[in-house]
């Protein structure tokens, strides 16, 4: 599956880019002018969902927060393209959130279980294990540690391990 992401389909020439009022948004349209090939529907969805978020206003939290940069949303792309690659084709999109700060929060559930990922962007990510109301644990998580995220998901789809 191919998702088709670019700044072309938001704006169709130069002209109208030095129109904008704010050479911050004009630069956030730009940086997303590329085709990000996902091999699950739950991933496509969860990049759009992601992209969606670069276009939140500064304070959308009404605390001053900013929009998701383009180092967290690059970071949670290549997260969600590790997690695809551990072949969980049935495993459920994720709930895609901005956090304050400039952050992003993802959260998986299936049955009682739910797995969470947070990227910052001056900080490492980390993850929190549910079951049920109870936190099972929670740390830090390296976006590209292939062994610890095969764990983290392996509890959270028991029947596919």
């Amino acid at each position: 599956m191919i998702a088709t992401l670019s700044a072309s389909s938001m704006t169709t020439d130069a002209a109208a880019l030095h129109e904008l009022v704010s050479s911050e948004e004009s630069a956030r349209r730009e940086q997303w002018n590329a085709i990000v090939l996902v091999r699950t529907r739950w991933e496509g969805e969860a990049v759009r969902a992601l992209l969606k978020l670069t276009s939140l206003p500064t304070d959308w939290d009404g605390d001053g927060s900013p929009p998701p940069d383009a180092r967290v949303v690059e970071a949670a792309i290549r997260f969600l393209a590790v997690v695809a690659e551990l072949g969980l084709g049935h495993l459920p999109q994720p709930h895609v959130v901005p956090l304050s700060g400039g952050g992003v929060h993802f959260e998986w559930a299936v049955g009682a279980r739910q797995l969470q990922v947070a990227i910052f962007p001056d900080a490492p990510a980390d993850f929190l294990r549910v079951q049920g109301r109870a936190v099972v644990d929670q740390g830090l998580l390296s976006l590209t540690a292939w062994e610890q995220i095969r764990a983290l998901f392996a509890w959270l789809t028991p029947a596919a391990a």
